[in-house]
């Protein structure tokens, strides 16, 4: 594919790991805050999964430039968490807003869908990975007794994952919009067992507080497009544990005694 990417995102790993992975499968991209002089790319990724009010600016940019494809990525907790819709939630429920952090994403949408350009809307779950090191999964961790947590259930997606549906949206004739998760919930005290056994410690304390409502996603439509989460939450723990690790990450005093 010959077609030249420019991911929209302010500075942060996970848009670096876009980048090199895209170049790494060799297609042409480069990252920046605002659209770029130098070049005339043909495909937007618009990473607005941490919400950026300067970035949400340039989606308008991106919409009147000659841009042909644009791919958005959003944090569908915000969209889903911040709405007044029931349990389940899915790309084909009508989303009725409850606040403005909600009427922001739709708004953002409903522009991608009305403009003349090819679109890809991916509301992604719960990313977790080497790239995104302020995540709940790496909140929990390396967490210490006593924090907080609601006891809650959780879809969480790798970020290598999230990756590859974005290369699967470039590669192949796809449209629409589309949940992306990796369709296996976990609740955070499960989650907490997990990361006990694996760090080889008895006890970790957990003030639990309430729970929130919990969000099950059905990613099976882009699962269409021969696109399958390959990393599940075992593995995932196991190779962000070893790398942290091996950042010298601090641990828990009693994973060193």
């Amino acid at each position: 594919m010959s077609n030249k990417i420019f991911v929209l995102s302010k500075k942060c790993l996970f848009a670096d790991h876009i980048n090199l992975c895209l170049k790494e499968s060799s297609l042409e991209s480069e990252t920046n805050t605002t659209l770029p002089l130098s070049y005339e790319p043909s495909v937007a990724i618009i990473n607005l999964l941490n919400y950026d009010e300067d970035i949400e600016k340039q989606c308008d940019e991106v919409l009147e430039s000659d841009i042909k494809k644009v791919i958005l990525l959003e944090n569908a907790l915000d969209l889903y968490l911040n709405s007044k819709n029931d349990i389940p939630f899915s790309v084909y429920t009508k989303i009725i807003p409850k606040n403005k952090i909600c009427e922001k994403h739709l708004s953002i949408e409903k522009k991608i869908v009305e403009s003349k350009k090819k679109y890809v809307i991916f509301r992604v779950s719960e990313i977790y990975g080497l790239s995104t090191p302020y995540s709940l999964v790496d909140q929990l961790l390396f967490a210490n007794d006593g924090v907080e947590f609601e006891n809650s259930t959780h879809d969480f997606i790798y970020d290598g994952d999230v990756i590859s549906a974005i290369e699967v949206s470039l590669r192949k004739e796809v449209s629409g919009i589309f949940d992306i998760a990796s369709g296996c919930s976990i609740d955070l005290k499960d989650l907490v067992e997990l990361i006990k056994k694996m760090r080889k410690i008895k006890e970790l304390f957990i003030n639990w507080k309430r729970k929130r409502k919990n969000i099950v996603f059905n990613c099976e439509n882009f699962k269409f497009y021969k696109w399958e989460p390959l990393v599940n939450i075992e593995t995932g723990l196991q190779t962000l544990l070893s790398f942290r690790r091996k950042s010298h990450v601090k641990l828990f005093s009693s994973e060193h005694s």
